[in-house]
């Protein structure tokens, strides 16, 4: 049974979840979740006494909270959205009771004189003018200085398994990876660095926005030759060309496997079930094997 902890696990959903821009299958991410941790399977987590998987527990567990917080929101059965869930929430009017209203007897109370008591304010004193010497500074809008997060909470598990209380104070700095994933997920200009744009001169996060747009271009043009196998694979296998291949898809790290327990294609949304022999694709999930042969995969 492997050491990882449910801290882990929840701190691990945390990380990945900012950076997935389609929709997240409960079932295909618990096997995301076990590849990031280094674990083979999810299954090296091990299982409660009733026999259910502490790795689906724990994930399931992490999302609904993050579901809670409105960081995510929820699209479907089992299927998650990262961002603020879109649909406003119906304000119910609060019906008014009206209170009777009690006549209360009118007492004469007597009048008391009050002396007159005169206030005597001092002489204004001369105001002192002195100059201020203002240094105008340059306004820089930057789409990112310093991001300190304080997180305090307890996290809420099942099956009599122990709290994992959580505590940090992490200053965030442009040299972790997260911390540059979450950055190009606000950023819109991310990737689009110009050496003539005076902004993307003097922005801090010029070099690695640079590297970005590299990168990006290198992607597209994998992607395009990925796609064009990919239209020929199931050309020669007849699979329906309406399913499709996610964008952050790795299919050079596709990994066939023994189901554990009952899920559905990411890409034909056909239900799979346990024991059955299926592929997972990082960054994309678990799909049909003849899907995954389709869509030119490398095991």
């Amino acid at each position: 049974m492997s050491e990882v902890t449910s801290k882990e696990i929840y701190e691990t959903v945390y990380a990945i979840m900012p950076m997935k821009s389609g929709v997240v299958h409960s079932g295909a991410f618990v096997y995301e979740v076990a590849q990031a941790l280094g674990l083979s399977s999810p299954d090296e987590v091990g299982h409660f006494a009733s026999g259910k998987p502490k790795m689906s527990s724990f994930v399931n567990n992490a999302l609904k909270k993050m579901v809670g917080e409105n960081t995510i929101h929820k699209v479907g059965r089992g299927k998650y959205r990262y961002g603020a869930d879109p649909t406003p929430v119906p304000v119910v009017a609060q019906p008014v009771v009206a209170q009777p209203v009690v006549a209360q007897p009118v007492v004469a109370q007597p009048v008391v004189a009050q002396p007159v008591v005169v206030e005597t304010q001092p002489a204004p004193q001369p105001i002192k003018v002195v100059e201020a010497v203002v240094v105008a500074q340059p306004v820089v809008d930057y789409p990112y200085q310093a991001i300190i997060e304080k997180v305090e909470e307890v996290e809420e598990v099942e099956d009599g398994d122990q709290p994992v209380e959580t505590s940090s104070n992490a200053l965030y700095v442009v040299s972790d990876p997260q911390t540059l994933a979450f950055i190009a997920s606000v950023t819109p200009c991310w990737g689009k660095q110009k050496s003539s744009d005076p902004q993307c001169s003097i922005c801090p996060l010029s070099i690695q926005c640079e590297n970005a747009k590299v990168m990006l271009k290198e992607q597209k043009q994998k992607l395009k030759v990925e796609e064009e196998r990919h239209q020929a694979s199931m050309s020669e296998l007849n699979v329906s060309a309406s399913f499709e291949v996610d964008p952050n898809a790795d299919l050079s790290k596709a990994v066939r496997l023994t189901l554990a327990v009952d899920t559905q294609c990411v890409a034909s949304e056909e239900p799979l079930s346990a024991g059955e022999v299926a592929v997972y694709i990082p960054n994309m999930g678990v799909v049909k094997e003849e899907i995954a042969i389709a869509f030119g995969a490398s095991f």
